[in-house]
């Protein structure tokens, strides 16, 4: 593309100045698919409702809550939605938070003497331990909250 710009003194006939810019654009392809990717990704995007979406505006949703607690327990809800559905079994949240987290800290639970992950811990210390200060609950699982967040993102990816 080629664009100029001149501009002349009327009251002389003699002088000229002038001003040009040569751009050029240019984009190239990053990946090269293949027959295989091309299929893959055309099945993926024929796809009417692809796997986890109806779980990503609940996701979107539960991000934009500004409570700490609100934002965890809505967290640990989907993750038990896609874990159990209907259900909401401790063992197979825990048993989905290891899976995405493995090596996840795991405390013995003070009702069971079980073993509980420490999102499930937080969870359960926020709605039935009344021993524990609820400041301090918080403030644990604001802590805790971006491990849980990410979590739930591979569940509902690999739903």
């Amino acid at each position: 593309m080629y664009m100029s710009h001149v501009l002349y003194d009327k009251s002389a006939d003699t002088h000229l100045i002038g001003d040009s810019v040569r751009l050029f654009d240019k984009a190239d392809g990053v990946n090269r698919l293949g027959d295989q990717s091309r299929a893959a990704l055309r099945s993926a995007l024929a796809e009417a409702t692809p796997p986890g979406e109806a779980d990503y505006q609940l996701f979107r949703n539960t991000l934009n809550t500004k409570d700490v607690a609100s934002k965890f327990l809505s967290l640990y809800r989907l993750l038990g939605h896609l874990a159990d559905p209907g259900q909401d079994r401790q063992g197979k949240i825990d048993a989905m938070i290891k899976k995405h987290e493995p090596g996840v800290a795991e405390e013995p639970s003070p009702k069971t003497g079980g073993m509980e992950t420490v999102y499930t811990k937080l969870r359960n210390e926020h709605m039935h331990r009344s021993g524990i200060p609820l400041a301090q609950v918080r403030d644990e699982m604001g802590r805790h909250l971006p491990g849980l967040q990410a979590i739930v993102q591979k569940a509902i990816k690999n739903s």
